[in-house]
């Protein structure tokens, strides 16, 4: 998905410049701020601030990347799961048809509705083509009951025999159906695990980019603060990925600072097409490590 596609990008941007530029922007901020301490005071450690912002995104990220690539999952398990319960639906309606058609050839029609007890057509339900099938099953399986004067001579009158292939593929059916039942509960709280991490990403993003903007501007690198610098419009995302184009400072409209819906359930992308997206890195070189 590419809103997925997009919070990966900015957030690889975002725990990048935290770290590449943690220590220049520390001391450019402390030149600013030491004129004002007071006697005693000290400088808090903004390097290790902005360390810290930028593991509390990297985390977000893995949460939110672990819930989509679980929804992946269950959204091919749930459409696994309802095409086999199709095929086995398709199966048994076959069954039920095929039996009814040469008992009443054998039988005739109304002698044949008497020994299934089945009446009107084969209904393409799940539920109630199980229903039909079992009655079937039951009746033929119910030696008290004696066959119908046969319209044709056969070699085997083997009820047993006649309902096993229904058996079967009504058997099939509530296996398939009990399947997909169970995909489909899956996949709804995948669902609603994905809604959570994105939302927690989005918190989390618009914390450390939009602390990390305003630490740059304070530093007096706007160039910096731009690369950085969240979307109002479109949460969990940087404005150089708005539509308006990379590095345009153009206030929200009214109705913008609301926040973004959480994307509706559709398919994302396959893990290996993110893979190849290319993520955009700082250009100058990793600072010494927090110590």
């Amino acid at each position: 998905m590419k809103a997925i596609l997009e919070r990966k990008k900015a957030a690889a941007i975002v725990t990048a410049a935290s770290r590449c530029w943690a220590a220049p922007t520390t001391a450019e901020v402390a030149e600013l701020l030491r004129p004002e301490l007071a006697e005693g005071e000290t400088l808090p450690d903004l390097e290790l601030l902005q360390e810290l912002f930028g593991r509390a995104l990297a985390r977000r990220w893995q949460r939110l990347e672990s819930a989509d690539q679980a929804h992946l999952r269950a959204t091919e398990d749930r459409d696994h799961s309802n095409g086999e319960n199709a095929a086995a639906l398709a199966k048994l309606y076959r069954r039920v048809v095929d039996l009814r058609r040469f008992l009443r050839g054998v039988f005739g029609g109304g002698a044949a509705r008497r020994l299934l007890g089945v009446a009107g057509a084969t209904s393409r339900d799940a539920l109630v083509l199980l229903r039909q099938a079992g009655h079937a099953v039951a009746r033929l399986g119910d030696t008290s009951r004696g066959l119908p004067s046969a319209c044709v001579e056969l070699t085997s009158y083997d009820r047993s025999r006649w309902a096993a292939p229904v058996e079967a593929a009504a058997e099939t059916l509530r296996w398939a159906s009990a399947r997909a039942t169970g995909a489909a509960k899956r996949l709804e709280a995948a669902v609603a695990d994905r809604r959570r991490a994105i939302a927690d990403f989005n918190d989390v993003f618009v914390l450390a980019a939009g602390w990390l903007e305003g630490t740059y501007r304070a530093a007096g690198r706007a160039d910096r603060a731009e690369l950085v610098r969240p979307s109002r419009r479109r949460r969990g995302r940087l404005l150089q990925g708005d539509d308006r184009g990379p590095g345009r400072r153009v206030e929200p409209a009214a109705d913008e600072s609301r926040p973004a819906d959480v994307e509706s359930h559709q398919h994302p992308p396959a893990v290996g097409d993110r893979d190849r997206q290319t993520v955009p890195m700082p250009a100058e070189p990793p600072a010494r490590a927090v110590g």
